[in-house]
């Protein structure tokens, strides 16, 4: 992923404030992340903020406070996330202060949206009770498989681009996508077939060393 997939990423995650983005900071820190005590989760601690002033913070929001450090720990969990496992390209964006100050400002925006749930109550409605447990199980799925999947690892030849490149090339022509577009898309495509191969393989190994006893019969 180029700098410019991880801005217009970081981009989305400042606009779409949905659950998945909270639970995911929250699957952080109940899985180690900077907090290291039991936490409720209609507790703002989730979110890594805390009441006590940090010797150092980039956000108070009210009288909540974001550490430096908790800060730079969220950043690198989606850094890494992004990178997929590619240690050139986590240097090269934990590096780049832009783009650090391009998250800040998702952040802001994140938690005061998170607080403002807090203060109506939302934490401790079983609305987010249940969509917490669904997306930090989703949240933990692609954090792991990011840390077991190299995804440097997956590469695209020339060769396979142009043979597909062949095959649908009246389907590029008639569609008006020049061929470097066309090459773009197939090698994108290539790649995500690759990838999933790879967890597909790994997913079977996971399951062959376990017990699953699934009654879909108890799914009405």
């Amino acid at each position: 992923m180029d700098g410019d997939k991880v801005k217009s990423f970081l981009q989305y995650v400042g606009i779409f404030l949905g659950a998945a983005i909270i639970t995911a900071v929250v699957m952080l820190l109940l899985l180690g992340g900077a907090s290291k005590t039991s936490i409720s989760m209609d507790d703002l601690g989730i979110l890594g903020l805390t009441k006590v002033k940090p010797s150092s913070y980039v956000v108070k929001i009210n009288d909540y406070y974001l550490s430096t450090d908790e800060f730079n720990k969220q950043y690198r969990a989606i850094v890494e996330a992004s990178a997929g496992g590619d240690k050139a390209k986590i240097d090269l964006y934990m590096n780049d202060i832009s783009l650090k100050k391009q998250f800040l400002d998702n952040i802001v925006n994140e938690l005061a949206i998170a607080i403002q749930a807090h203060n109506e109550g939302y934490l401790s409605s079983q609305d987010w009770q249940t969509l917490a447990h669904v997306t930090l199980r989703k949240s933990i799925v692609d954090g792991f498989l990011s840390k077991k999947i190299d995804v440097s690892s997956v590469q695209v030849s020339d060769k396979e681009v142009e043979e597909i490149y062949q095959k649908q090339k009246e389907f590029f022509r008639q569609n008006n996508i020049p061929p470097d577009k066309a090459e773009e898309y197939i090698r994108a495509q290539l790649r995500n077939q690759k990838l999933n191969q790879k967890i597909s393989e790994y997913l079977l190994k996971v399951r062959d060393k376990m017990v699953i006893d699934k009654l879909e019969e108890n799914v009405k």
